[in-house]
């Protein structure tokens, strides 16, 4: 989970959802939610809040980090907003098999995962559930594309860690055959370099000033960082 800061919605945008009196959230005119899209993809740099996968403007959907079954109040709030992947929720085919519908459907992920529905009816636990806007990411490992608490976690981080991890279904196969790939697809692109290039390289990669990051990018920092020490 790489950490982010939501910049402020435009004041008419920001007063007009204050005062909204639905709690129906489809109930967004055009522009709140091209204003609300607009700053969560400039803050999380086109990268999924949760898995970090590349998002558009077209694969993304808008998250309530506490549901809006949980937060009535919170619905129209703005700090409880993140933008999430679709996390594998729809079918690439139709009609698809059973074998790949059921394949599927243990790699939903992200918000999509961690509703109830998901989880049997198990109210999310909200003390342990990671949000990426805390500053949370140095608890999370990213090693070999495996997720997983960092070693410098303390027994009650761990914990929280490996709640939001199994959650957010953040350790499925999916995902993590795609931070392999990631991992993988560098170290193809490292070959032949010469050793300044190869740092100019990961450097460009993690330079977060750029309006968009690369996918994956605490498993890019994770396993290449090292080298810019």
């Amino acid at each position: 989970m790489r950490y982010f800061q939501r910049p402020p919605l435009e004041t008419t945008i920001q007063k007009e959802l204050l005062d909204k009196k639905t709690t129906n959230f489809g109930r967004l005119t055009t522009a709140q939610r091209n204003d609300i899209l607009a700053k969560l993809m400039t803050a999380q740099k086109s990268l999924c809040a949760y898995c970090e996968c590349e998002i558009s403007f077209i694969l993304y959907h808008i998250e309530h980090f506490e549901e809006q079954h949980d937060a009535a109040n919170r619905i129209f709030d703005y700090t409880n907003l993140l933008l999430s992947c679709e996390g594998d929720r729809n079918p690439v085919s139709n009609p698809e098999s059973t074998t790949d519908a059921q394949f599927r459907k243990t790699n939903i992920s992200c918000g999509h995962r961690k509703t109830k529905v998901q989880h049997q009816n198990t109210e999310i636990n909200y003390n342990l559930l990671l949000n990426p806007t805390n500053n949370v990411a140095t608890l999370f490992s990213y090693i070999d594309g495996i997720v997983e608490p960092h070693r410098s976690c303390t027994p009650k981080e761990k914990m929280q860690v490996e709640y939001t991890i199994k959650r957010l279904n953040l350790d499925t196969y999916r995902i993590e055959n795609n931070r392999i790939n990631e991992i993988g697809l560098i170290q193809k692109s490292l070959e032949g370099l010469t050793e300044n290039e190869q740092k100019m390289y990961i450097r460009s990669l993690l330079d977060e000033s750029q309006p968009r990051l690369n996918p994956y990018f605490s498993t890019v920092k994770d396993n290449f960082g090292f080298m810019l020490l």
